[in-house]
């Protein structure tokens, strides 16, 4: 924290004498330039931070190497605005590393129920998580895939709940990633095409301010985080209802925003349904 505190208005006047800023533009919610190197201050603490504790385990290197591979992938692309395609080589360059150093995913135990040994496939599996988490957060600039790097830290033989773990912690970026994709597929465009339909586009749509759109934000991640806690404590039992109360959340929270449409509501619907019939009924008992 006091790393970043410290660095922090140093990478914003650098970023703004070399003109490394992200500009406004139609599908932006912020008015005026902001820097493209917020990831910057995050690697350069991260490693700092490794440098002063000396971590003994082994996976740090390659984790490391595949982070920075993946942070001047991010950097470029926020810059120089790559091809889909180039991103992912890159992307999937990374990850490759990690792999060649023996870190992958090799097994999955589930709180009920058996044991899976992925056996050869746990190199493309372990590709497949990297580059799928850092898609799903690439909100955050140049260094799209820190998380996902990190998640792999120590799980190398995991259980369902480590590897679903990072998953709910990072439930925004995930829910608006998947969802944009879905609606993109739903409307015949390609999955890869922008538009302004994401959640904090949304959000601003129904009258929400830009402020309590971020707050808003901000909130759904803390309770994600908090649910991601109890998940990890929990007894098996526990993390079934916890596994549906989410799953239930998040389909509330793509219907009131309209992630997918604005006509998409079938929970909600059945809810108003609920409560007109129940008014009728008292209306005619009166």
């Amino acid at each position: 924290m006091v790393i970043s505190l410290i660095i922090t208005p140093i990478i914003i006047k650098v970023s703004f004498k070399f003109n490394l800023v992200d500009r406004p533009n139609y599908r932006k919610v912020h008015t005026k330039p902001v820097s493209v190197m917020g990831g910057t201050v995050i690697l350069l603490s991260f490693l700092i931070g490794l440098w002063l504790g000396h971590p003994i385990e082994r996976a740090v290197k390659p984790l490391v190497i595949g982070l920075i591979i993946m942070y001047f992938v991010g950097i470029i692309d926020d810059i120089y605005d790559l091809k889909p395609i180039l991103k992912l080589i890159g992307q999937i360059i990374a990850a490759s590393v990690v792999v060649f150093y023996g870190i992958t995913i090799d097994f999955i135990s589930f709180p009920i129920g058996p044991t899976i040994h992925f056996g050869i496939l746990s190199i493309p599996i372990t590709i497949i998580w990297i580059v799928a988490i850092t898609n799903a957060i690439n909100l955050i600039d140049g260094l799209d895939g820190f998380i996902g790097f990190l998640s792999l830290l120590g799980f190398k033989n995991i259980t369902f709940i480590s590897l679903f773990f990072p998953i709910v912690i990072l439930a925004v970026p995930f829910i608006d990633t998947l969802f944009a994709m879905i609606r993109r597929v739903r409307n015949g465009q390609h999955i890869m095409q922008a538009d302004k339909s994401h959640l904090h586009h949304k959000l601003l749509a129904l009258g929400y301010t830009h402020r309590q759109t971020v707050l808003l934000i901000y909130s759904i991640a803390i309770m994600f985080s908090l649910s991601s806690i109890i998940l990890y404590l929990s007894q098996p039992l526990g993390v079934l209802l916890m596994f549906i109360l989410i799953v239930i959340t998040i389909e509330l929270i793509v219907e009131f925003t309209g992630l997918i449409d604005d006509s998409y509501r079938p929970i909600l619907n059945l809810i108003s349904k609920k409560n007109d019939d129940a008014s009728r009924h008292k209306t005619n008992h009166k």
